[in-house]
């Protein structure tokens, strides 16, 4: 009317305002002093008691310090069609589009985080009195719309839940946010905005033109650099669809990011019309080709490698190829590959008189030496599974691995039977005091009838509680590992291999059997060889090691300009850094590799060049992973999910505690008749199919 006014001449006849902008604010500060305000305040002192919740969203980048308000928007417009479902779903359900829309955003950001407490604010106009209607001025409030996903929901069920939420929230809109966050949330934080980190507006959106005094205006878009949260989501309805715009915080997402998310969205609510009164946990976020590229595409892993047979027969064949290659070296000793075999032989023989054979469990407690690997191999051949007793545990730790495991006999070393870790009960084979009876053994192969399917070796790793438990592996996993460790570290007879890993750590399953069955060299080094200083730095330099699988906090500790002759560098043991890759990768091939005991040492491994962020890369050969949700649902590109780890590498399960077995390990919900390994894990797919490390989810102890 102002506006015809100004441009006609004609007088504009408006019509009288009962109060005035000052009145209702000293309205408010009058009303803010009354029981009224108490009798408001109650109700979102219950609404929103208790611990509120950070909504974690899966961010390209770590949260700053402070806030941020940088942002950018991202717009689309969903179908008429979806529209039009969505509208009449609201109308069958008694609810508002509005509802509709707040909760499939509510639930939408359940699937995306994982959580099931969701906190969402949106804008109210708060013009709820006759006499302001026409009132110009800032009356705007901000309310707070709290969901409630436990117990797996439909989406009807969360529908009836958010709809009588917003109309109590609605009855209770006069009470000022901030003075919401001044009575609830006393503890601030300068890196997210209070009581919740996300926004829903929605809004009816009038026609794009209008006629003013012979004057055609047009709506024009705004778009602002501007984010004042997280993320908002801002739906318009209109005859043309649905308007959607996600406004995000670009210090925490790339726009890639937002744009797959749209997706998903949209994903979401085209789920939620067809299928309302099923289980959020069976709807999903995901078109039909992202499903095809996670479930097909990035988990073909199949190679063919000869892992049907036993891991010693792999190592005998390598010994007919290059019997006087020198299999192993420690200090001034050294075995062939011939010499090697033969006396693991005469052990073996020696062993199976004294009772093991396939799935006999034998302790093998030896030294750092030739002997070493002399028991391990002899225990194989034999055709039982060996389970290392490091010498240097304590007595504690030993007698329940013993105990545990209801071990019976002990290859070991007289000098190690000095304290009183092994019971009187226990058979002891020493490989220094029973030599002369081992060597009137034969030096041929014995017959012990193991197949793929028995048990190599069981190691006791720590879990969740700190307890020890014994995983068993079989020969299959480890056959698979060791081909596929060879393609990955180019592993041939010239290159020379240093044993870094203590036996009791599966690391060093792929050290000693990846070297012996490529035909390399394996070096051997004390326990001062072990530590980083000029001991190690000798010990690599000396015997010009080309390839070595150590920790990071190893890794960090050494110079690599030293190493002249190191080829091929495995970082494996806890998380890769950057700047170990900036460090490490540049001079040679490094290699972070992944992977629990469970899956059989590795089931990832990436190759980095210098310029890398560190991630645990893709499943080995044969070996699948899938990022699955607390449903067994698999997630999508940039969402946080367990890993789940199957094919050649899973292990049998864990020796005596079938409850413990089958809660972890679980049927495969894509392949029946299989199985998938729960790593406990927090992983999360980026968008070249890697994947991200991002923590535990149980918080597990490793003694």
């Amino acid at each position: 009317a102002l506006y015809e006014e100004d441009i006609s001449g004609t007088p504009a006849e408006l019509s009288p305002l009962p109060v005035q902008y000052a009145d209702f604010a000293q309205w408010q500060r009058e009303w803010l002093k009354e029981d009224v305000l108490e009798q408001q305040l109650q109700y979102w002192k219950d609404e929103l008691s208790g611990d509120l919740p950070i909504l974690q969203l899966p961010t390209d980048r770590p949260r700053p310090a402070v806030q941020t308000n940088r942002g950018k928007m991202h717009q689309v417009l969903l179908s008429r069609p979806l529209r039009e479902k969505l509208k009449e779903m609201s109308r069958q359900e008694g609810s508002t589009l509005f509802m509709t829309l707040l909760t499939a955003y509510q639930s939408f950001l359940s699937r995306y985080t994982g959580q099931e407490d969701i906190l969402v604010g949106s804008p109210i106009a708060n013009r709820n009195y006759r006499e302001i209607e026409g009132l110009i001025g800032f009356f705007v409030n901000t309310l707070v719309y709290r969901a409630d996903m436990t117990g797996n929901p439909t989406f009807q069920e969360l529908l009836s839940q958010v709809r009588e939420k917003a109309l109590r929230a609605h009855e209770y809109q006069d009470v000022p946010f901030e003075k919401i966050v001044e009575v609830v949330q006393t503890e601030r934080s300068t890196s997210h905005s209070p009581i919740f980190q996300t926004m829903f507006t929605m809004q009816d959106t009038p026609r794009k033109q209008r006629e003013l005094v012979g004057r055609s205006l047009e709506m024009v878009e705004i778009h602002t650099s501007i984010a004042k949260f997280d993320l908002t989501l801002s739906m318009a309805d209109s005859e043309e669809g649905l308007f959607l715009a996600f406004e995000y915080n670009t210090d925490l997402f790339d726009p890639s990011t937002i744009e797959r998310m749209t997706g998903h969205f949209e994903n979401w609510l085209n789920e939620i019309v067809h299928h309302p009164d099923a289980p959020l946990s069976g709807l999903t976020l995901m078109s039909k080709e992202e499903q095809k590229q996670l479930l097909e595409e990035w988990d073909d892993t199949q190679v063919e490698y000869p892992y049907e047979g036993t891991i010693h027969e792999r190592f005998e064949e390598q010994v007919l190829r290059t019997p006087e290659a020198v299999a192993v070296v420690y200090e001034d000793r050294q075995l062939t590959y011939r010499e090697l075999n033969e006396q693991a032989n005469q052990l073996a023989h020696y062993l199976q008189k004294r009772g093991v054979g396939p799935e006999s469990l034998v302790g093998l407690c030896v030294e750092r030496s030739p002997e070493m690997m002399i028991g391990l191999l002899g225990i194989l051949k034999a055709g039982g599974a060996y389970v290392p007793l490091d010498p240097t545990y304590p007595e504690q730790r030993l007698q329940y691995i013993l105990a545990d495991a209801g071990i019976q006999l002990v290859v070991t070393q007289e000098s190690l039977l000095e304290s009183s870790w092994l019971p009187e009960e226990i058979q002891a084979v020493c490989l220094d005091r029973d030599q002369e009876m081992i060597v009137q053994e034969s030096t041929l192969s014995p017959v012990s009838g193991v197949t793929a399917e028995n048990v190599v070796y069981v190691i006791y790793t720590s879990g969740s509680t700190g307890n020890p438990k014994g995983v068993m592996v079989e020969h299959r996993g480890v056959c698979n590992l060791v081909h596929a460790q060879i393609d990955l570290l180019n592993l041939n007879p010239a290159s020379r291999v240093i044993q870094f890993a203590s036996l009791s750590f599966d690391a060093s399953v792929f050290e000693i059997f990846a070297t012996f069955i490529s035909g390399a060299t394996l070096y051997l080094g004390n326990q001062e060889d072990m530590i980083p200083g000029q001991s190690m730095i000798r010990l690599l330099q000396d015997n010009s090691i080309t390839h070595a699988t150590l920790p990071p906090p190893i890794l960090s500790a050494l110079d690599k300009s030293l190493f002249t002759d190191l080829k091929v560098v495995v970082s494996a043991g806890s998380a890769c850094t950057k700047e170990l890759v900036e460090r490490w990768a540049r001079d040679c091939t490094f290699i972070n590799a992944y992977g629990p005991t469970e899956g059989t040492v590795c089931a990832t491994a990436h190759e980095f060049n210098g310029n890398d962020s560190p991630h645990i890369g893709r499943p080995i050969a044969n070996v699948e992973v899938f990022v699955l949700d607390q449903h067994e649902q698999i997630v999508p590109i940039g969402v946080a999910g367990e890993l789940y780890i199957g094919g050649a590498g899973l292990a049998r399960g864990y020796l005596n505690r079938p409850e413990l077995t089958e809660e972890r390990f679980v049927p495969h919900p894509f392949k029946v008749g299989e199985r998938l390994y729960r790593t406990g894990d927090l992983v999360r797919y980026l968008p070249d199919g890697n994947l991200e490390f991002m923590g535990r989810i149980d918080h597990q102890v490793k003694i």
